[in-house]
């Protein structure tokens, strides 16, 4: 039953264009392709990216802390023997 009603559909909106069925076939797999690419993936794809520059900023900058703090330590006092 569902399938009729959206068949039914597909045929109204077809006739309603007039462009062939191939070419309306052709621009829907087209604009169902951009939804999914730029609505969906690629914004999902940006946030993971930037979940992961932040965390590779953070390991960075507790490192370059790291390296800063063991510059400032006092050495080992080493005794000469003269």
């Amino acid at each position: 039953m569902q399938i009729e009603k959206i068949a039914e559909y597909i045929d109204e909106l077809f006739q309603f264009t007039g462009l062939p069925l191939w070419t309306f076939l052709v621009i829907s797999a087209c604009g169902i392709i951009f939804v999914s690419l730029y609505i969906i993936i690629f914004p999902i794809s940006y946030i993971r990216l930037k979940r992961e520059v932040v965390k590779k900023s953070d390991i960075i900058k507790d490192l370059r802390n790291q390296l800063e703090e063991s510059y400032h330590r006092p050495g080992p006092r080493y005794k000469w023997k003269t």
